[in-house]
């Protein structure tokens, strides 16, 4: 199972959860079976409110 949590900084596992899924900055992906961590920008951050 994959998790998308939406984040402040580029720090994975360490940075601070963004309070707008949406218009986060970043993005941390958790595998908990793989137990691996991936951090993606948003490159849609900056969106028409309403559109995500």
């Amino acid at each position: 199972m994959r998790l998308c949590i939406p984040i402040e900084t580029n720090e994975g596992k360490n940075a601070k959860v963004y309070g707008h899924f949406g218009s986060a900055p970043y993005f941390t992906i958790v595998d908990i079976e793989k137990d691996s961590v991936e951090v993606i920008d948003n490159a849609n951050q900056h969106h028409a409110h309403g559109m995500c």
